[in-house]
């Protein structure tokens, strides 16, 4: 599986979360849904709710424009590794 599948089955289970329980990665003022995009090589978290493409690597300080806390930008550090290196992260990025 190259990056780009691997982009697209992490973008299709933030979809599935996004429509599940508390709707996780969901804004309904705004009715958009997060995703993750590949940009001059590097992954980015697209918020659903500021919009922002926010550099998804866990030692980036600068969160601007994402709206979740410590534990979906956790779970996003992990969606971010296993797009880049088709590794299974295990949730070594812990809470932030």
């Amino acid at each position: 599986m190259d990056k780009n599948e691997r982009l697209e089955v992490v973008n299709q289970l933030i979809k599935f979360i996004s429509e599940r329980g508390r709707r996780f990665f969901f804004c309904k003022s705004k009715e958009t849904t997060a995703n993750m995009i590949i940009k001059n090589n590097r992954v980015y978290f697209v918020d659903d709710y500021t919009r922002n493409e926010v550099y998804a690597y866990p030692s980036h300080t600068g969160r601007d424009g994402f709206s979740h806390g410590g534990t979906l930008w956790a779970l996003v550090c992990d969606f971010s590794e296993f797009i880049r290196t088709g590794k299974q992260s295990n949730g070594v990025h812990g809470y932030g």
